[in-house]
């Protein structure tokens, strides 16, 4: 709802193509990154065994583990719920499970990339 004393401008064809559209580019991005992702993984396996399984266990050790494998778990969440096949969720489920995903995720990404639009 928008606050007191704002109109929102009618909802026109034009903008529900933009939606559509909008939602099928970032499903494909999604899909594209879990597939890089992936492939990542697979590919640093070998390395990963070597330097990281084998070395005894520290703070940087949890923190690389735990990125390299919640991430994808939230990943796959986040493709089951934007690919359309989760209607099985009801809102209220849908939105408590992102409040309880969004501070694994922002814990287990140890990069955070911030985009700021100025719009003059």
């Amino acid at each position: 709802m928008p606050p007191a004393g704002v109109t929102l401008p009618p909802l026109t064809y034009a903008h529900l193509l933009l939606i559509g559209t909008a939602t099928r580019v970032v499903r494909y991005v999604n899909y594209a990154s879990f597939t890089f992702m992936v492939w990542d993984m697979l590919l640093t396996l070998p390395d990963e065994v070597k330097y990281i399984w084998k070395a005894r266990w520290t703070v940087i050790k949890v923190v690389f583990l735990s990125n390299r494998y919640v991430t994808p778990i939230i990943l796959i969440g986040n493709l089951y719920t934007i690919s359309g096949q989760a209607k099985d969720l009801s809102d209220q489920y849908s939105s408590l499970l992102s409040l309880l995903l969004y501070p694994v995720s922002r814990f287990s990404s140890p990069v955070t990339v911030t985009v700021t639009v100025n719009r003059q």
